[in-house]
């Protein structure tokens, strides 16, 4: 345990919940607008194709659409734009029944494979693309998508720009310790049977040997980490203890203000628990201390 991390768990709290950054990503990256406007750009054409569809009839539905993916110069294109009309932007598309790569697809359409047209038609109609035909604006039906996505990439955002703020104050941390220290990022570290271990986000490293293990999330929704905390680490914690490795969590966001009670029990486990504001004012110090 580090020294400052020594305290009644109670108090942690306290000032863990004081000092909590709520969130990461600036007002003017909340929605990417150029990508946004970019990528309705790109599927103009199979929105405005999708607007002329007479949508009375859902075998016509499909029958036009199989017929018009077989005669497309790229029926990828018209795919991937009713695929983006749903809500689904990965490059392949699975389910109970399903496992249908779009490209493959697509080459088969391209080859004149009329069944695989007929089915991707099928299949686009009975995830609800006919009731995105039915609405009088596709193109802002298509945008509304697009902007609802958007949370899907503040996620991962703001784990990134998280990650580069504590990357930062590693290195700094790295540099006053001296040149013998160095920061390995996404280490893996072996427990002493050799056969299992630990990846973690960060490690410190002292002549190339790993001293400091840190793992790092960002949570700006509630969630179950708290109680993973409790369940895991303790065992994750002697496996390496026993290798010589201390492990650190820094760990921050709004998602935090409804798990408090988690945090608490999680805290009674593992101990070099931070939020980023706790780090900057206490980690450099104890890892000195530590190392030293």
């Amino acid at each position: 345990m580090f020294k400052s991390r020594d305290i009644p768990p109670d108090r942690f709290i306290a000032e863990f919940f004081q000092t909590l950054t709520p969130g990461v990503i600036p007002r003017n990256q909340f929605i990417d607008w150029v990508q946004i406007k970019s990528k309705c750009k790109a599927y103009e054409d199979v929105v405005e194709y999708f607007q002329e569809i007479p949508s009375s009839d859902s075998k016509k539905v499909a029958a036009e659409i199989q017929g018009s993916l077989l005669s497309a110069d790229d029926p990828l294109h018209i795919i991937k734009g009713g695929f983006e009309l749903l809500g689904h932007t990965n490059d392949y598309y699975v389910s109970d029944r399903d496992n249908l790569d779009l490209e493959t697809a697509a080459t088969k359409i391209g080859e004149g494979s009329e069944k695989i047209a007929g089915q991707v038609a099928a299949l686009l109609l009975d995830l609800g693309l006919r009731n995105v035909l039915l609405q009088k604006d596709i193109e802002s039906a298509f945008l509304g998508v697009q902007v609802g996505l958007e949370s899907n990439r503040r996620k991962s955002v703001g784990g990134a720009v998280f990650n580069q703020w504590v990357q930062k104050l590693l290195e700094s941390t790295c540099g006053l310790l001296g040149a013998a220290y160095e920061l390995a990022p996404e280490l893996q570290i072996s427990y002493k049977d050799s056969r299992n271990g630990k990846k973690v986000d960060f490690g410190i490293l002292h002549r190339g040997k790993v001293k400091i293990g840190v793992e790092v999330n960002f949570y700006t929704t509630s969630g179950s980490k708290p109680s993973e905390i409790k369940r895991a680490y303790e065992n994750v914690n002697r496996e390496l203890n026993q290798v010589g490795v201390e492990l650190v969590w820094i760990t921050d966001g709004a998602g935090y203000l409804k798990m408090k009670k988690s945090m608490e029990e999680a805290f009674r486990v593992h101990p070099n628990t931070y939020n980023y504001e706790m780090a900057t004012k206490y980690l450099k110090e104890d890892i000195y201390e530590f190392l030293k």
